[in-house]
This record gives C-alpha cells, structure tokens and sequence, in this order.
C-alpha cells in the first residue's frame, strides 16, 4: 500500500451499518485498501476510502483507471454485511445495478437535460458528445465481493469519475470538463457520492424497479451495432442484461441472416466495434 496522509472519520450511512471514512493524499488503489480491511472488518460496518491521486487504478477486464491527480474523483466503499440475512442486499447482480445506477444519476445532475448519458455493459457510464455527437467514457464502476462460503459476506464498490481533467486528445475518453461543466469541487463531489449511496441503501426500491431502470439506461439498447462477439464479426441488438448479469443480445453474423438470441457471461467475449469508428452515432 502506497499511503501519505490519512484523514479519518466516522459517520452512519444507515441506521444499521456504522461507517468510517479515510481520506489519503496518494494510495495504490481505493479498492485494494477496501479489500484489505473486509479481512478484518467486523459484521455490519463499513469503510469509505478517497485519494487525491490513486496510482494503480483498476477497471473492468483488468484495464487500468487513469485517475488525474487532484482532478478526477477516485471512490470506493467497502461493506461488511450484518450477519442477519433480513438486515443485508441478498442479489449482488441488483446490487450491482443499483450502484451504477447511483453513478449515472451522480454524472446525470451535472448535464443539460437534453445531454444524453447511458450505462456501457457492464459498469462504464458514457456522455453523448454535444460537438460531433459521439459516445465517450466519463465514468466507471468496479465491483468485488467477497465470500464466506456461499454467503455474501462483504463488497466493496469502486467509482471513478473524469472530472476536471482535460481528455480531448484520448479517444473515447471525455470528463465533466470537456462537457463544458465549470470546475467542481472533488470534496463536495465525494460528499454528494456519500449521501447518494446511502439514501439509496436507506430506501426501500423494488427489484423491478431496479432492472428496469438499468435496462432502459444500456447504451444501444435496441439499436443495430456492429460487435464481434467471440471473435466474429456481425450485428448485435442489445435487449437487457438478465437476473445473473449477463447481456441478453440479438445476434446475426450479417444483415441478410436471421438473427438468435445470444448471452454474453463474459465481457471479454464482446467488443464494441461500432464504438471505435469516429462516428458511432
């Protein structure tokens, strides 16, 4: 662990789970630091953990995080369930949802109403480019759980946000910046973070509902797009993404076939080709 200063201090996210939060001026990574204390957290608390500059970042698929310092938001919270099945999330794919849900909507209240925004399978949060009208990555979620034999036993959630770093020059990168939004504070940002996560643990939202938001949110859900799915090239449709995380695809090798109904369990096994070309509209 790479750490400098450490601000500790405790607050209550729910009226269940105590909580305290660590802020550090470097570290490793904000996840592996959440990792490590669930080894030795007790039932029914939590930990949140920050840096102004996180140094090996890490995202889906292995990829790394490219964390700005003291310019874009590095996040995670750590969980250790109560021991009580009644006082605990019992789906971590719904949990899952929730959370990049929660992302989206944080993104979401910075923008123009008219400024789209959409969850990239599994856990990425693209911006519509209001200049050529192109998708580019603002945000991502990264999830671990941890296990006690076949009990969830704790989760610590990593969020990362481009926020006022510059990211023209990346392809397929943007931040709040570049969508025009004046500089935002990361301390009130990473407050804002807190208290959207815990109302939505505090309250009371139906499965249902949380699928269904999720799904309404896929970025081309419903539309056309070329992919490769296991290295072969074709037309995919995204329906939904199911009760066991997967995505449920409309698949055709190419536009004269009939297409079937595919499911994605690993996103290795997908790439966004349409994503790629300059105008992914």
């Amino acid at each position: 662990m790479i750490a400098k200063t450490c601000q500790l201090s405790p607050l209550l996210l729910t009226k269940a789970m105590k909580f305290i939060s660590a802020h550090f001026d470097e570290l490793s990574s904000t996840n592996d630091e959440g990792l490590q204390w669930l080894k030795i957290a007790k039932p029914d608390t939590g930990f949140i953990i920050t840096t102004d500059h996180q140094i090996n970042g890490r995202g889906q698929r292995s990829h790394s995080w490219d964390q700005r310092a003291a310019q874009d938001l590095a996040y995670s919270i750590a969980m250790k369930w109560p021991l009580e099945l009644d006082n605990q999330p019992h789906d971590p794919i719904v949990f899952n949802k929730l959370m990049a849900l929660n992302l989206l909507d944080m993104i979401q209240q910075f923008l123009p109403e008219h400024r789209e925004i959409r969850i990239k399978w599994p856990n990425d949060v693209l911006i519509k480019s209001s200049i050529d009208r192109t998708w580019e990555k603002c945000a991502g979620i990264l999830i671990e759980n941890t296990w006690r034999g076949n009990r969830w036993d704790g989760v610590v959630v990593g969020l990362g946000i481009n926020v006022n770093s510059s990211r023209h020059h990346e392809l397929g990168r943007t931040s709040l910046r570049d969508q025009g939004i004046p500089e935002v504070s990361l301390l009130e940002l990473r407050q804002q973070m807190t208290t959207s996560i815990e109302q939505n643990l505090a309250k009371p939202i139906a499965q249902e509902v949380i699928e269904r938001r999720f799904n309404e949110n896929l970025l081309s859900r419903g539309k056309w797009k070329s992919y490769r799915f296991n290295n072969l090239e074709g037309l995919g449709r995204i329906e939904a993404v199911d009760a066991h995380g997967n995505l449920v695809l409309d698949w055709k090798p190419s536009e004269d076939e009939p297409s079937k109904s595919v499911v994605v369990s690993d996103s290795n096994e997908l790439n966004w080709d349409w994503l790629l070309n300059p105008l992914n509209k």
